[in-house]
């Protein structure tokens, strides 16, 4: 299970079913996992760079995200929101590459 860190102010802001919604975006796109979650952090996460990472599992990353940033786009006001959290999770998706 991993945390994935989404801005505090944002996620403090929504409701329990809108966090559920983002949260099965990223689950139904494969983002991330069933037992991941989604927490609300001050700092950002750390985002690393590897000079032998995985090429295919970095393109299966980038691919899941824009499955994700294309299904938030539905969400309309939410979906600032859920591209962000698209992102972060895109990023520990790639750091664990």
């Amino acid at each position: 299970m991993a945390d994935i860190l989404v801005d505090e102010t944002d996620w403090a802001n929504l409701k329990p079913e809108e966090r559920q919604q983002i949260t099965e975006i990223l689950r139904e796109t494969g983002l991330i996992r069933p037992d991941d979650q989604l927490v609300g952090s001050s700092k950002p996460a750390d985002v690393h760079t590897f000079k032998k990472a995985n090429a295919k599992c970095i393109l299966g990353c980038n691919a899941a995200e824009q499955a994700a940033i294309s299904a938030c786009v539905r969400l309309g006001p939410l979906s600032s929101v859920c591209i962000k959290a698209a992102h972060a999770a895109a990023d520990a998706c790639r750091n664990a590459c």
